[in-house]
């Protein structure tokens, strides 16, 4: 009630003076009735004269509440004339105090969420290298491989999550970890192909490179990386046996190929949803829905349009890189 008074201070003002001071005034001179009109005018311009000032005074607070650009930076209200302003523009300054306390504590969240998974990771991937090493002494020594090749086809998928969650992890920082440097793209992508040599092998699928070798790309290494490992992992494990997995070069664009079921049109768009793993995915039940959310993460932060398409059992993502390529 008091906040409501104070601000409307001037309308009971103008009020008191047009309706109750001016005609006992203009009475008192030479009578109301006679100067009716004269007693309009001066209400007129006394209301119209308190509007324009009330407009000024109140001019920053307007220009305030139309911006649409929202921000923490705009958020308060500089120099709160009336009473309603100051109590806004002090609730204002609360609820951002607040805003930012939250603020402050998510980043000590994520930050302490990053390290706990980071450590873990670590940690897990000791004893799997070691079991790796243990696996591959027996398969020289024992006669039945086969049962050793599964525990060490299960020990490289279980690699591959693992690194896939610490990618994940560390992509919450991405723009503070971004290193651009110049690399050879062919290069680049003959260390993925060698690192997933093992999963090409065990699948019966064949790599094929067709890029020159003098393109040279300007981009983070490591994160390329993390999006090829990625899309030739997909591109692998849906792919039918004894074909080929072709990494094109053409005009700037890089196409890694792959022939398989077809994605349905309908999940195109949905399969870069973090934890989507489409139709593909449940029927192998291996998918994560981690992988291609962590593709449009990264190209998208390095400002690398890309495109994904699948027609007539063969699926084709491909990556512009030519406002990055070295002419």
């Amino acid at each position: 009630m008091k906040l409501f008074l104070k601000d409307h201070l001037g309308f009971i003002l103008i009020y008191l003076l047009s309706f109750i001071i001016l005609p006992v005034f203009i009475d008192k001179l030479d009578g109301f009735k006679n100067h009716y009109l004269y007693f309009c005018f001066l209400v007129i311009v006394l209301f119209t004269a308190f509007l324009i000032v009330r407009y000024f005074r109140s001019r920053k607070m307007y220009i305030h509440l139309e911006k649409n650009n929202i921000s923490v930076e705009n958020i308060n209200i500089h120099s709160p004339n009336s009473a309603l302003e100051r109590a806004y523009a002090a609730h204002l300054r609360k609820v951002l105090t607040l805003v930012l306390d939250e603020e402050d504590k998510y980043a000590n969240f994520l930050d302490e969420q990053e390290t706990l998974v980071s450590i873990s990771v670590h940690q897990m991937k000791i004893p799997v290298s070691v079991i790796q090493l243990l696996v591959q002494s027996n398969q020289i020594e024992s006669r039945d491989t086969l049962e050793w090749e599964k525990i060490n086809r299960e020990c490289h998928k279980l690699v591959f999550l693992l690194d896939q969650l610490l990618s994940y992890s560390r992509s919450t920082k991405l723009l503070s970890d971004l290193k651009i440097e110049q690399m050879s793209l062919r290069k680049t992508i003959v260390e993925v192909v060698n690192e997933l040599k093992n999963y090409f092998i065990e699948n019966e699928i064949f790599p094929e490179i067709d890029v020159p070798e003098n393109i040279t790309l300007y981009s983070d290494k490591k994160w390329i990386k993390v999006v090829i490992y990625q899309l030739l992992s997909n591109a692998i494990k849906y792919s039918d046996p004894n074909q080929r997995v072709s990494i094109v070069y053409n005009k700037g664009n890089i196409m890694i190929i792959n022939q398989g079921d077809t994605i349905p049109d309908n999940e195109i768009g949905r399969v870069f949803d973090l934890f989507y793993t489409g139709t593909q995915g449940r029927k192998s039940g291996e998918s994560t829905g981690i992988g291609l959310y962590l593709v449009k993460r990264i190209l998208t932060t390095l400002d690398h349009p890309f495109r994904l398409s699948s027609i007539d059992y063969q699926t084709t993502f491909s990556i512009d890189f030519s406002e990055s390529i070295d002419r």
